[in-house]
């Protein structure tokens, strides 16, 4: 918040963080119990003592399964679905979350500022579609360099007007990493 506000224009009001919404994905308890507990735990740390402020919804990761000719998942000996090899799992739906909490979050009358924390180009329709509503204000906030970017706006289609983005540098990004080891 001290690096957006820092950078409005003078007279322009100053924003105050109310509530964070997290949206991530979540490793199956199965496939990966470390990375679900370790998940679950950091889950627990964020909300604990600031529930009225943060708020984490997980979504179960995507996972690639090996297959028999039929199409089927294939199982382990012990009845599990076996991930097909040097595959990663993937977040699938956690932008539709992400967007269907800032639009919601902005036709409320007691919020007059979104802030969306993310870069992904498939939020742009629900950032514009606040813009159209005439509901809060939207703005972006991400980590990253200037030059991979327009600088303070997000281009978006035409008829809309562009969004203001607060990006953070390596010092912002480092002063807010969860350092905590939550496997165990």
């Amino acid at each position: 918040m001290e690096k957006r506000n820092s950078r409005q224009a003078p007279g322009c009001s100053k924003a105050s963080l109310e509530k964070v919404l997290v949206f991530r994905g979540q490793p199956d308890a199965t496939l990966d119990p470390v990375g679900y507990g370790a998940n679950m735990a950091q889950t627990h740390a964020w909300e604990e003592g600031n529930s009225h402020i943060i708020e984490v919804t997980n979504r179960p990761l995507k996972y690639d399964y090996e297959r028999d000719s039929e199409g089927r998942k294939l199982k382990d000996i012990n009845g599990n679905y076996i991930q097909k090899p040097g595959t990663k799992p993937m977040e699938k739906g956690v932008d539709v979350l992400c967007a269907l909490a800032a639009y919601r979050s902005a036709q409320r009358a007691d919020i007059d500022l979104v802030i969306v924390a993310s870069i992904d180009s498939d939020l742009i329709p629900a950032l514009h579609a606040i813009q159209d509503s005439r509901g809060a204000k939207v703005e972006t906030v991400c980590w990253g360099d200037k030059r991979y970017g327009p600088y303070g706006e997000l281009s978006t289609e035409a008829g809309h007007p562009s969004i203001w983005i607060t990006r953070l540098d390596r010092e912002d990004f480092e002063a807010t990493v969860d350092r905590t080891t939550y496997l165990f």
